[in-house]
């Protein structure tokens, strides 16, 4: 080959390799875009579905200390606020009932606790304001029937539903062991309802 076809063969394989070369950055800018999405798609799925919850009032249960509850903000500060009042007010019968006068334990409960859920109307969330918040009798007798605490080294004795207050006997001693509330709230989008079902410690 002379010096002039070897001068006219050089370009075209520089031209070749940059080709190459444009092509693997071209695939591997594909390939890092491709990795950077895939926790966004993830972290997608993970949210799931939220409902609306204009259409969709819920039962909400907690438990005392360890407390998970779905939906608005509003209804999360809500549940805190109430379990808070629901739970402080049982100093007022702890221990002091026998099984046998069990109305006697919820009335005294349900006349102090009515009396703070009462003066909570109004009360301001983050995001929204409580209207409304009431025991809730339905909830409560579900919940007596249903989740009921028992179980091995546990030797409790039934519960009863008292308009909306939960209580079982436990070594003759009539003990409060859930509250149901129905709660309003309003917010930007409108009032929501929900009830409540908040299982107390012990």
């Amino acid at each position: 080959m002379s010096d002039c076809d070897r001068r006219s063969a050089e370009p075209a394989g520089t031209a070749n390799a940059t080709q190459r070369n444009r092509g693997q950055l071209v695939l591997l800018a594909a390939v890092v875009i491709a990795l950077a999405l895939v926790p966004l798609a993830i972290a997608y799925f993970q949210l799931g579905y939220v409902g609306d919850v204009e259409s969709e009032p819920a039962v909400e249960t907690g438990t005392s200390g360890a407390t998970a509850v779905s939906g608005p903000a509003s209804d999360r500060a809500a549940h805190d606020a109430l379990e808070r009042t629901a739970t402080a007010n049982l100093e007022s019968v702890a221990g002091e009932h026998d099984w046998a006068n069990r109305s006697e334990a919820a009335t005294i409960y349900r006349s102090r606790l009515g009396d703070d859920l009462d003066g909570m109307a109004g009360f301001a969330l983050d995001e929204g304001v409580i209207l409304t918040a009431r025991l809730a009798p339905a909830p409560a007798s579900g919940w007596a029937a249903d989740t009921c605490p028992g179980g091995r080294n546990r030797a409790f004795g039934e519960c009863v539903a008292d308009d909306g207050i939960v209580l079982q006997e436990r070594a003759d001693t009539a003990t409060i062991v859930a509250v149901a509330i129905a709660v309003q709230i309003t917010h930007d989008d409108g009032t929501h309802e929900s009830t409540i079902v908040i299982s107390m410690p012990g």
